[in-house]
């Protein structure tokens, strides 16, 4: 089992009896994680700060920054993985990026909303099409819903 929380990254090899602490070390605490479906060692974890995301290839044992995701990204809150591992999309603020070769490149798909505070809460793909993803986003300061 893996969870963040305010402390970092945590890891439970025990049914969540007791938790390790992998990584704390984050500017902010991370705010998502996502399991690779197609490699269950490779582990995602999003955080507010450059540089955003955060990948574990060995079970959750060690967690180290992916510094392929493009400088601009800021207020990093949701991470998805498609069914066969190699799309990633991070959501970050209102703006959503995407790699189709498991986070070596990355592209940015259009905006959610030009509302300068709006916010992705969740995001899913289609476990059958890793081309449509869902999202739940905050778009207006009155609005929140499915996008």
């Amino acid at each position: 089992m893996y969870a963040v929380a305010t402390g970092g990254f945590y890891r439970s090899q025990d049914g969540g009896v007791s938790w390790q602490l992998i990584k704390s070390d984050f500017l902010n605490a991370p705010q998502d994680l996502a399991i690779d479906p197609s490699d269950a060692t490779r582990i995602y974890a999003v955080a507010s700060d450059y540089p955003c995301l955060y990948v574990s290839t060995d079970g959750g044992a060690s967690m180290s920054a992916m510094t392929t995701l493009p400088t601009a990204v800021a207020n990093g809150w949701q991470v998805a993985v498609s069914q066969n591992g190699a799309t990633l999309y991070v959501a970050a603020g209102g703006r959503i990026f995407y790699s189709v070769d498991r986070a070596k490149t990355w592209q940015e798909r259009t905006a959610v909303s030009t509302y300068p505070a709006a916010l992705v809460f969740k995001l899913l793909i289609d476990p059958t099409d890793a081309n449509t993803l869902y999202a739940s986003a905050r778009t207006s300061a009155t609005d929140g819903g499915i996008s």
